[in-house]
């Protein structure tokens, strides 16, 4: 048996605790019911059904865990897919139900949930936190009387007025939304081996960078490549790549991360930042919204 790395939970020090066995019950939130398929609500029930349709698998109901059940071998791995019938709000007794059942710890569990603060179509895996209005997610930490399960965020932005929030995640996303949104499931796919084998970090990782390397070039100058770097740090940064290096930047100009090997394009960064200070903040901004931003001009 391979049994992963075994941490202990510790979110300051970016290290966080690990199940011997890695996940084995991925549940994916919804709403049951024809008209609720498509909606936007409905991206975790979306995730679990093509896990199960792309490995061969198939739901069966099961009455005394109050949802549709799917059992896949993966890499010799042994997981469960859960899709709670309860519908959103009472998502706990379905999920409480097979972790009694099949005794499953905490950390073994990843719960794929549609997250209105993140754009659409982006990625986040994290492990614990608190339930951010969420509805499944608030009856599941009450249910099991604890946080420590994973998420799987799968953006689909945030409507702009908060009274509109009900309605949004009822209906059926754009066409391009819906493209963002299948793109990122692919993606989350790709990283289940990661997931499954209790590999976080890596999974983390890979995820994360991926998407990042989405993120829109909103200016090019000297062979200076600059993205908008949407992501939950804090102070704000953009991403700056020269000469096959990479450096994460805050809008001051600071390098927060990596080393772009060279004395000269660090001052260009700060220089292009004193100048372009007010369009970053406007574009960060926008980018947390899911907004398209603009372009800035390359320096002189």
């Amino acid at each position: 048996m391979v049994i992963a790395r075994s941490y202990e939970s510790d979110k300051t020090c970016g290290v966080y605790k690990m199940a011997e066995e890695g996940i084995r019950l991925v549940v994916g939130l919804g709403n049951p019911g024809p008209k609720y398929v498509s909606t936007r609500h409905n991206v975790g029930y979306r995730f679990v059904d093509s896990l199960a349709a792309r490995n061969g698998g198939q739901f069966r109901i099961e009455n005394k865990c109050y949802g549709l059940l799917c059992r896949l071998l993966i890499s010799g791995r042994d997981l469960r897919l859960l899709k709670p019938m309860t519908f959103m709000n009472r998502s706990g007794q379905s999920v409480a139900a097979v972790v009694r059942y099949f005794d499953i710890a905490p950390e073994q569990i990843l719960i794929a949930h549609d997250e209105l603060d993140l754009p659409v179509g982006t990625l986040r895996l994290k492990q614990g936190g608190g339930h951010a209005g969420h509805n499944g997610l608030r009856d599941i930490i009450s249910a099991l009387a604890t946080r420590d399960f994973w998420r799987l965020r799968i953006g689909i932005n945030h409507p702009e007025d908060r009274l509109e929030v009900v309605n949004y995640v009822l209906r059926p996303a754009s066409r391009d939304d819906e493209e963002r949104i299948r793109d990122a499931l692919d993606q989350a796919e790709q990283c289940l081996s990661e997931v499954l084998a209790g590999e976080f970090q890596r999974a983390m990782h890979r995820l994360h960078s991926r998407q990042h390397q989405n993120m829109p070039i909103i200016s090019r100058f000297f062979g200076i490549i600059i993205r908008m770097f949407y992501d939950e740090h804090n102070p704000p940064h953009f991403h700056v790549e020269y000469q096959d290096k990479k450096a994460v930047f805050d809008f001051q100009g600071n390098i927060l991360k990596g080393n772009l090997s060279s004395k000269i394009a660090p001052r260009l960064v700060r220089e292009w930042t004193d100048k372009h200070v007010s369009d970053l903040e406007e574009d960060w901004g926008l980018a947390r919204e899911g907004k398209e931003i603009k372009r800035i001009d390359p320096l002189d």
